[in-house]
């Protein structure tokens, strides 16, 4: 809860989040996927659905658009991350969710960049951070979970080649609540 709170501190979460999930929510990604880490359900239950720095999307499994929605998402980001890999495979070499080290997408931006988690494992809370661009096999990794990372990069302690230059802004940064 530590770190959500620093995250907070950089980036204030919405008056009134959006989509907040709720414990069926939570029991089908469970179902569909699989049991989540701890501080991507902590960063859900405090802003929803929205838009980190106007840049950043976040999956909820509680979106109703499915271009938002967790669950979806995954299905379309793996199957296009194995066809990658089946068609280019010395390029596309990561394996994809549910393989051992598996990439599992939970988040993307406006440069159409996505955010895995690093399945290493049954704890989730021990799953590491991977950023792939849309056009290039080359991965950017941190080990560290999504919340950390997102605090790591906001303070400047880390900088991720894939995302353009002026992400993040100096923080205080935005989160913007929304469903689109």
């Amino acid at each position: 809860m530590c770190v959500i709170k620093n995250l907070s501190e950089l980036m204030p979460p919405p008056v009134i989040p959006l989509e907040i999930p709720s414990d069926d929510d939570w029991k089908r990604c469970k179902r569909d996927l699989t049991n989540l880490p701890d501080d991507y359900k902590d960063f859900l239950m405090q802003y929803g659905s929205g838009v980190v720095d106007d840049f950043l999307r976040v999956f909820n499994p509680a979106a109703e658009n499915e271009h938002l929605n967790l669950i979806s998402q995954a299905k379309i980001i793996l199957s296009a991350l194995e066809e990658s890999s089946r068609n280019f495979p010395d390029m596309f070499s990561m394996p994809s969710y549910p393989a051992t080290n598996g990439f599992l997408p939970f988040a993307s931006t406006d440069n159409g960049d996505n955010i895995f988690w690093v399945v290493n494992g049954q704890n989730p809370n021990l799953w590491t951070i991977a950023v792939m661009g849309p056009r290039s096999p080359e991965v950017f990794r941190h080990e560290s979970g999504f919340v950390e990372f997102l605090v790591a990069m906001i303070r400047s302690d880390i900088r991720c080649k894939i995302f353009p230059s002026d992400f993040p802004d100096a923080p205080p940064i935005s989160f913007v609540a929304t469903r689109e």
